[in-house]
């Protein structure tokens, strides 16, 4: 582990971490520096997430309509180059639902840390376990570190568990973050190859009143999957 954890999820009553200079840094786990001000982030976080829930709130997310380029950002330097085909209205939802997590929590590492939206409107793309654990790797962070780079995104399943309750689902995802860099608040590089790679995570969902939230992740592989 480096001096910093930059992500963590709570995978169900389990807390796992990950941190930009550790072994299989997380899907999350990053902070390019953002040519975005943090008036725009601010903004660009909270329209994300508003939009997430009042699509989960109606029911009304179109499969047609969860595209890669609809779930890519290009001013953050966030690209999902794949969906899964067939996906039902439920499924989309759910990738649309991780796709707002995942821009989140990039947007979230890859601004120096102190600026930008910070957690704002975290509550709208997470469960509170994972809010909790993340925003204190945060706070955590020497003001003004970052990591920069790329990040390209392959979705390649969804698997949705509805005889429970809540209902709950995974997606399996991998990223590639080849070109990662990581720099103190002084701008030095002090990049570890761990964040460098290309890592697969099965992320956990849950329906929630307001949707479905991101709950946990659990590492798959690293340098095995494609993008």
């Amino acid at each position: 582990m480096s001096t910093i954890a930059v992500l963590a999820l709570a995978a169900v009553s389990v807390v796992a971490c990950s941190d930009p200079g550790g072994s299989g840094a997380s899907e999350g786990s990053a902070t390019a520096r953002s040519s975005v001000s943090a008036t725009a982030a601010s903004a660009a976080a909270s329209a994300s997430a508003s939009a997430l829930a009042s699509a989960s709130a109606s029911g009304s997310v179109d499969p047609a309509q969860v595209t890669p380029e609809s779930l890519s950002d290009e001013e953050l330097g966030y690209t999902v180059t794949s969906v899964p085909e067939g996906m039902d209205a439920t499924q989309a939802e759910i990738v649309q639902a991780y796709a707002a997590y995942s821009r989140f929590t990039w947007r979230l590492w890859l601004t120096p840390a102190g600026t930008g939206a910070g957690m704002e409107g975290a509550e709208e793309v997470m469960t509170e376990a994972v809010r909790a654990y993340i925003e204190g790797q945060y706070t955590a962070l020497e003001p003004g570190r970052y990591l920069e780079g790329q990040v390209r995104t392959a979705v390649t399943e969804v698997q949705v568990y509805d005889q429970v309750v809540p209902e709950t689902a995974d997606v399996i995802v991998c990223s590639d973050r080849g070109d990662m860099r990581d720099y103190d608040a002084s701008g030095q590089d002090v990049t570890s190859p761990d964040i460098q790679g290309r890592f697969e995570y099965a992320l956990s969902l849950e329906r929630t009143a307001d949707g479905w939230r991101v709950s946990g992740e659990r590492d798959v592989s690293r340098n095995e999957c494609s993008v």
